[in-house]
């Protein structure tokens, strides 16, 4: 059949009405119809995913700001730290310029002079850091740029504080090692009797070179180290009777005459104030005495200036 009859059925008085609809216009109403539903399915479920994407926006917006407020927190911690770190540096510096001043003086007092740190290896100021992000990252999109900016800025400022602190380091510790090598003070308790110089020889009655000082003390008392150092001769030498001579570094020898008695041997290691030998009356001397020298760098120097040891 082409066609649909509709037959309307009200009072029995009144006659049947008979509508008669083609079948495709019926077919093309039920299509209408099921597309109008599929339609109205597919925005309800457009917006119910619009309701749930707003909530997640508005949780977004929430988290973001919460991440604002803790990226500028970070921002001033990084400040506080950054600051911190320049404080170090000042102090730092400050130290250097006090123990090269010390050492400069030192150098001055005996013309010992503290080696200069190998240079530590690392990153120099002229070369500015690369920092590796993970691959398809770019700090030019980051949304947080001055945060990690100045991430960087402290990370290279705390890498760059700790070369130059492993320098001051390594100058402390020469500077130590150079004072622990330095003769300071008299060897032994007891007064000048004779000076460094030239003087009036007791044996020739002429004027002659006097390398060393010295001091007058009792047989027996004992002569201390004046600093760390190794015995490089311990024995008898012609005219200074039992003889020591100790080896401190940096070219620093001290040299101990006329002793009653010797308590080291060669190759022995002492420490500053270890008794190394006795005062004594043995070799070509006039009296009870020990003849004090001091050698740096192979030339006899005035023992004086070691005696008050102001350095």
């Amino acid at each position: 059949m082409s066609h649909v009859s509709i037959i309307i059925s009200g009072d029995r008085s009144l006659p049947k009405t008979e509508f008669h609809i083609r079948k495709i216009w019926l077919n093309f109403f039920y299509l209408l119809v099921c597309l109008g539903a599929l339609l109205l399915g597919v925005g309800l479920a457009d917006y119910i995913q619009l309701l749930k994407l707003q909530d997640h926006y508005t949780v977004a917006i929430t988290e973001n700001q919460q991440l604002k407020g803790e990226a500028q927190i970070l921002m001033t911690n990084l400040e506080d730290l950054k600051k911190g770190l320049f404080r170090v540096e000042e102090f730092a510096d400050k130290l250097d310029s006090l123990v090269q001043s010390k050492n400069s003086a030192v150098k001055s007092e005996t013309g010992i002079e503290a080696p200069k740190p190998e240079k530590q290896s690392g990153l120099t100021k002229s070369v500015k850091m690369a920092r590796a992000w993970p691959l398809g990252i770019s700090i030019d999109s980051l949304i947080f740029r001055p945060l990690v900016e100045n991430l960087q800025s402290a990370q290279s400022k705390s890498e760059f504080l700790i070369l130059d602190l492993q320098t001051l380091l390594s100058k402390i510790q020469a500077h130590s090692s150079l004072l622990a090598a330095l003769p300071v003070g008299k060897p032994v308790e007891g007064w000048v009797a004779s000076i460094f110089g030239y003087r009036i020889s007791p044996f020739t009655g002429m004027n002659s070179s006097h390398q060393g000082i010295d001091i007058a003390a009792p047989i027996g008392t004992p002569v201390l180290a004046p600093a760390d150092g190794v015995v490089i001769y311990s024995g008898v030498k012609e005219g200074f009777g039992n003889f020591l001579m100790v080896a401190h570094g940096y070219g620093v020898v001290t040299r101990y005459g006329h002793n009653s008695a010797l308590l080291v041997k060669v190759g022995q290691k002492i420490s500053k104030g270890e008794q190394i030998a006795a005062v004594g009356d043995t070799g070509r001397s006039t009296g009870p005495h020990l003849h004090y020298e001091i050698w740096v760098n192979g030339r006899v120097v005035n023992p004086n200036r070691y005696l008050l040891g102001n350095f």
